[in-house]
């Protein structure tokens, strides 16, 4: 029986600059021209900063006579919440006055894990599979506002390989999927109202990719 573990570990603090923001607001009210907001600003030349996750990966494995068994987790620890770029006071137009923005970033802990299969047939051919999770660390108990994607993604391959003459050929292909519900913050399409509708829309999004593989080794 083979045994393999894996610790890995990242920087926590990156540092850069060259950092860009831009934000443009704006609200037309037809029926008091007034109370319209114009809001355009862009800052460049921002310091920034990008924090990463430290993990711990364990794996192992398991040989029979003709099958082989993988198996693999890796956890992520979180990431406290924090500014990837600081931002000066924004400008809005229409008022003459100041206001602030703010852009965070913040990641939950959580543990993927994979398992593979190997089975030989015979001394020409064998047949593989697997299953990995992909799941998101975006923390959706708070607002963040760099973090889109939120959906966990599962990974389901499987293939082949075999000997022809003194080579070796690799075939599979891999199915990836994931769903997440987004809400829709204003509801754009409603023009009876003069600031928008308060009421949350909300939209299915699916992922979905197939990827295949070709192997050749002389």
């Amino acid at each position: 029986m083979n045994y393999s573990w894996t610790y890995n570990y990242y920087s926590q603090h990156k540092h850069f600059r060259g950092g860009s923001y831009g934000y443009h607001n704006f609200i037309n009210i037809q029926t008091d021209p007034s109370k319209n907001v114009y809001q355009s600003n862009y800052q460049d030349d921002l310091g920034s900063k990008y924090k990463t996750s430290w993990s711990v990966g364990l794996g192992a494995a398991y040989s029979w006579q003709t099958l082989s068994l993988h198996v693999s987790a890796e956890w992520y620890n979180a990431v406290n919440k924090y500014e990837p770029i600081n931002l000066v006071p924004l400008n809005e137009q229409s008022s003459g006055e100041t206001f602030n923005k703010e852009i965070t970033q913040q990641l939950r802990s959580i543990i993927n894990a994979g398992i593979g299969v190997d089975y030989k047939l015979n001394d020409n051919l064998s047949f593989a599979g697997s299953f990995i999770t992909d799941f998101s660390a975006n923390d959706t108990n708070t607002e963040t506002n760099i973090s889109l994607s939120r959906w966990d993604i599962y990974h389901i391959s499987a293939g082949s390989y075999f000997n022809i003459g003194s080579s070796e050929i690799t075939l599979g292909v891999s199915y990836s999927f994931g769903s997440d519900v987004i809400k829709q913050i204003a509801d754009i399409g409603n023009q009876d109202e003069e600031t928008g509708s308060s009421i949350n829309t909300s939209a299915d999004v699916k992922f979905t990719r197939i990827k295949v593989l070709f192997g050749f080794i002389f």
